[in-house]
């Protein structure tokens, strides 16, 4: 069964699931994940109340939870899971969440059901989600960089604290900069 962080990240986790043991629970597992629908996080903290995420592909042996529903717009799904991720949506989400505790809210299917989203027209719709999905790819694509930048950074700084520490390079040179110093003593090791 999914849990709420299948939706909460504001993309499709599946992973984001538990196993379910009893068999009168499993009795109770009647809506399997399907493809091309949005998932909506009904009830969450106030920050990812309303949380949605577009499904690509089902699948049969994953359930929803009480605390998702599987949305079918009618439309383009994928661009109604972009829209649902915009400050727009999620300020009218936050608005119409209710609840006594401040750190669970519960987002009413009927208050759901009075966002106001803009709706262009299906060709617009696949237009606006193919130029998204070419962003998200040069966006991942530049965390991976960053984050092997940062590695490899991290990497070299231990390495050069090392280099000091077992005194292979000089860290007291006196009249130089560092930098320069740095320079000379990477050459000699090199």
């Amino acid at each position: 069964m999914l849990k709420t962080g299948a939706a909460s990240r504001r993309e499709y986790r599946p992973h984001e699931n538990k196993a379910v043991i009893d068999p009168i629970e499993q009795a109770r597992l009647s809506t399997p994940v399907e493809a091309d629908r949005v998932l909506v996080n009904r009830a969450n903290t106030p920050s990812n109340v309303g949380a949605a995420a577009y499904v690509e592909h089902g699948s049969d042996d994953l359930f929803l939870s009480d605390k998702l529903w599987s949305i079918d717009f009618q439309g383009v799904n994928e661009y109604f899971a972009f829209a649902m991720q915009t400050r727009l949506y999620q300020d009218q989400a936050s608005q119409r969440a209710v609840g006594t505790s401040l750190s669970m809210q519960n987002l009413p299917y009927d208050e759901f059901l009075s966002i106001r989203l803009p709706v262009p027209s299906v060709e617009r719709q696949r237009s606006i989600c193919a130029t998204l999905r070419d962003e998200q790819r040069l966006i991942n694509a530049s965390v991976s960089d960053l984050d092997r930048a940062i590695a490899l950074a991290k990497e070299r700084r231990a390495a050069l604290i090392t280099a000091a520490v077992t005194g292979q390079i000089d860290v007291t040179a006196k009249r130089r900069p560092a930098a320069e110093q740095l320079e000379d003593d990477i050459k000699e090791l090199s």
